[in-house]
């Protein structure tokens, strides 16, 4: 079975993409690798190095599935620029369709976000829920949904995961993710800041998650429709004393320091449609992601703690900022040139 997986050398795809070809898929990976090459030290597929903007339609050629993860990843991301958002989330996402709709291809599996549900503490949320994203990040993962799921027929089976916060150690790692960014600051700084208590977020650990994709790979053609994605719905407070007790397990003391910020995003999700649909009942517990991290990155003295590629916010500033830097010095040679 061949499978293409778009932004299959970021945070979700690197750990994917090894369990793929581990399970004897023929895969192929598109991504522009802006948080670099976080497959390099795995083989038997093919990456092509390009933004999914300009794939050409030829790489589709006798593909099974789709999986596409490519995109703006978080709301800072989005926030900071959201024309960008809602091309990478939004267009690129209803162009992927219409190109696998060219192509024949059936089966389409989409990473979308429980984000999508905005503001809403009185319920776990359900797929049919109606959403009402306020915010650039969210809207445009709502606009994706809409895309693919109009292209919906006998000969085109989506599958969209609205996942949870995801959380853990992966090849292309991030300090952006609320459980990784508590454990580095429980590391680093022995405080955890906790912007406001009370607020809900689901979260999902990573490698739960890539095993759910796996399975959705493997559903009969009647399976189609859109599950939300959790290991277990969580308070900022739940999250944070979590990992403060795992670091405590293992030695480092650390504080909590409780704010009360005002936030736009707040839910919790209901996960028994995936359960029924792909028997996803993952158990996997905050402790065990920090133990892993803690393992890979060790004392708090290791420069990789601070390495300003784990923040995709910084990665993606620093692209900008030298992208236009580049187009100026063209623009000024060019001038020379004509005078």
């Amino acid at each position: 079975m061949k499978i293409l997986v778009t932004g299959g050398a970021g945070y979700i795809g690197s750990v994917l993409v090894p369990i793929l070809i581990g399970e004897g898929y023929d895969v192929t990976v598109v991504d522009k690798l802006i948080f670099g090459n976080n497959l390099k030290d795995f083989s038997g597929f093919t990456l092509y190095e390009r933004n999914v903007l300009d794939l050409e339609p030829a790489w589709l050629d006798g593909v099974d599935a789709v999986i596409h993860l490519a995109g703006l990843s978080n709301d800072p991301m989005a926030d900071f620029k959201p024309r960008d958002n809602f091309i990478h989330n939004n267009a690129v996402t209803a162009h992927l369709v219409y190109l696998c709709k060219q192509k024949n291809i059936k089966r389409f599996i989409f990473g979308s976000t429980c984000s999508i549900y905005g503001y809403s503490a009185v319920k776990d949320m359900i797929e049919t829920d109606l959403v009402s994203p306020a915010f650039p990040y969210g809207i445009s993962k709502m606009q994706a949904e809409y895309a693919i799921n109009s292209a919906t027929d006998e000969t085109f089976r989506p599958i969209i995961f609205r996942q949870a916060t995801v959380y853990g150690l992966a090849p292309r790692m991030r300090f952006d993710l609320v459980v990784n960014t508590m454990t580095k600051a429980g590391v680093r700084t022995g405080k955890i800041l906790v912007n406001n208590p009370d607020l809900w977020r689901p979260l999902v650990y990573i490698k739960d998650l890539a095993q759910a994709y796996l399975t959705a790979l493997k559903q009969p053609h009647e399976v189609i429709g859109t599950y939300n994605i959790a290991n277990k719905n969580y308070t900022i407070l739940d999250i944070a004393q979590e990992v403060q007790r795992a670091l405590e397990d293992r030695g480092i003391k650390c504080d909590l320091e409780i704010q009360h910020k005002d936030d736009p995003r707040n839910y919790r999700v209901n996960i028994n449609k995936a359960k029924k649909a792909f028997n996803f009942s993952p158990k996997t517990e905050i402790a065990h992601a920090v133990n892993e991290i803690l393992d890979k990155l060790g004392h708090k003295d290791n420069p990789a703690w601070e390495n300003r590629k784990f923040i995709n916010l910084e990665i993606y500033k620093d692209r900008l900022l030298h992208g236009n830097n580049l187009k100026n010095r063209l623009k000024r040679y060019w001038r020379k040139i004509i005078k």
